[in-house]
Parts: structure tokens; C-alpha cells; sequence
């Protein structure tokens, strides 16, 4: 009699779990990603949790946060908070700076630089890439990324 209720217990089981499984695979692909907002980000990049949760609100599914090299490209002494978000359409940069500094950048584009680069300059600080660099400034962080799709998601924050 014990073997026949762990027998069925173990059908009952396995029964729940592949009807849950089921309607997983059946749901469409936009409501299998976890939303972004349960990503768990490391202590050193909760800075950047309301950049996270707004690509979340905006159905952009981050697959991987990291530190950024970004977190001393200012010369002028601090290193400054950077993550390395990567999305579906592209990678994000950001850099948190203190209140209301990053929207008071100057960025330009360099005219007429190296052929086959992309050249800015940030608040007088060379910046040299392959590929074409779209600008995001807000209160809080400087934004950069090399998909213009990723820009044209986030490019209202400003």
C-alpha cells in the first residue's frame, strides 16, 4: 500500500510539473522572459536598479550585467560607478556621476577623424570607437551604446 501512494504521489508530481511546463511552452515569448525588475544586481550596481527596472518597463530583456572599463575614463582623479548592461538589441554603458553633472557634458562629435573610427570629445576627453556612439545624459548617468535600436528605447530618459 506505501509503494501504490508513492507511485502515485510521483504521477500526481510529475503530472503538476509537465502541465506547468506546458503552459510555459504554450505562453508567448514575450511573457516567458522574468521580468528585469527581479534581476538580481550585485550591492556595487544598484545604482543603476532604475535603468534596469525602466528597460523592464519597456520590454527590453537584460541578459547580463557587468562592470564597465568606463569607471575611469574621467581623468580627473575618481573613479566613478560604471556597469556594462547587455540586451537583446545591444549593450549599454553607464556611468553614475553626481546629481545633474552627466546632462551638463559637452559631447561632440570630431569631424573629419581617422578614417573608419568614430571620435568624441567628452567634456574635452577624447573618446575613440569602430562603430558609431549614441549619447544618453541624464540627471545621473552617462549612457553610451553602439545600437541605435537600444538608443531609440531609452533616448526619452534625457
Amino acid at each position: 500500500m506505501r509503494k501504490v501512494r508513492m507511485i502515485l504521489s510521483g504521477i500526481l508530481l510529475a503530472a503538476v510539473m509537465l502541465s506547468g511546463c506546458s503552459n510555459w511552452s504554450n505562453a508567448p515569448e514575450e511573457n516567458r522572459k522574468l521580468p528585469v525588475s527581479i534581476l538580481e544586481l550585485p550591492d556595487e550596481y544598484e545604482f543603476a536598479r532604475p535603468f534596469v527596472d525602466t528597460l523592464a518597463e519597456r520590454n527590453v530583456n537584460v541578459l547580463e550585467v557587468n562592470r564597465s572599463v568606463l569607471e575611469t575614463f574621467f581623468q580627473d582623479g575618481n573613479v566613478y560607478p560604471a556597469v556594462w548592461i547587455k540586451t537583446d538589441p545591444g549593450v549599454v554603458e553607464l556611468i553614475h556621476l553626481p546629481n545633474g553633472v552627466a546632462e551638463d557634458m559637452n559631447i561632440e562629435a570630431i569631424p573629419h577623424g581617422e578614417p573608419g573610427r568614430y571620435q568624441y570629445r567628452i567634456n574635452g576627453q577624447l573618446f575613440d570607437s569602430p562603430q558609431p556612439v549614441y549619447f544618453l545624459q541624464t540627471d545621473q548617468y552617462l549612457g553610451l551604446t553602439k545600437s541605435r535600436e537600444l538608443y531609440d528605447l531609452i533616448r526619452d530618459l534625457e
